[in-house]
C-alpha cells in the first residue's frame, strides 16, 4: 500500500511538471508574439519589457531575444544598452552582420564616434561585401568622417586668419 502511494505521488509530480512546462511554452509563445507585434507597431519600450521577460523565462533562446532587445533599445536611443545586447549576439555568432551594422549606426548616432563606427561597419562588410545596405552605410560613415575632417580643417584655417 505504501509503495503504491509513493508511485502514485511520483506519477502526479511528473504529470504536474509536464503540465507546468506546457503553460510556460504557451506563455513564451504569447510573450514572443506580443513582443513582435509591439516591435512592428513601434512600441519599442513595451517590446523591450517583453524581451526581458522572455530572457528570464526561456534561457534556451536568450541570444535571439537579446539581439531583438538590442534592436529595440537602439530605436529608443539606449545606444549603450543596445550595443551590449548586440555584442552578446555577436559573441554567440547570431546575426553578426546585422549586429555589427547596427552597432556602427549606434556609435554614429549615440556617441559621434566615427572610429568605432568604421571598425564595426568594416566587420559587417567583411562578412558580406556585396550587401548594398552595408556598402551604403560604410560610404555614409566615411563621408561623415571626411566632412568632419573638412569642417575641422576649415575651422583651423579660419582661426589662423
Amino acid at each position: 500500500m505504501f509503495k503504491n502511494s509513493i508511485i502514485l505521488s511520483i506519477i502526479i509530480f511528473i504529470a504536474s511538471c509536464q503540465n507546468s512546462k506546457r503553460v510556460n511554452i504557451g506563455k513564451i509563445e504569447e510573450l514572443n508574439s506580443l513582443a513582435h507585434n509591439e516591435f512592428i507597431n513601434e512600441k519599442y519600450q513595451d517590446a523591450i519589457y517583453r524581451y526581458n521577460e522572455l530572457i528570464n523565462l526561456d534561457t534556451a533562446h536568450k541570444i535571439t531575444y537579446s539581439y531583438r532587445r538590442g534592436v529595440c533599445k537602439s530605436k529608443v536611443k539606449d545606444f549603450e544598452g543596445s550595443n551590449k545586447d548586440l555584442l552578446f549576439s555577436i559573441q554567440h555568432n547570431y546575426k553578426t552582420q546585422y549586429a555589427y551594422q547596427l552597432m556602427a549606426r549606434n556609435y554614429i548616432q549615440g556617441f559621434q564616434d566615427t572610429i568605432s563606427a568604421i571598425k564595426f561597419i568594416n566587420e559587417a562588410y567583411r562578412i558580406d561585401p556585396k550587401n548594398e545596405s552595408i556598402i551604403m552605410e560604410k560610404l555614409m560613415i566615411l563621408g561623415e568622417t571626411k566632412a568632419l575632417k573638412f569642417t575641422m580643417d576649415t575651422l583651423l584655417i579660419d582661426s589662423i586668419k
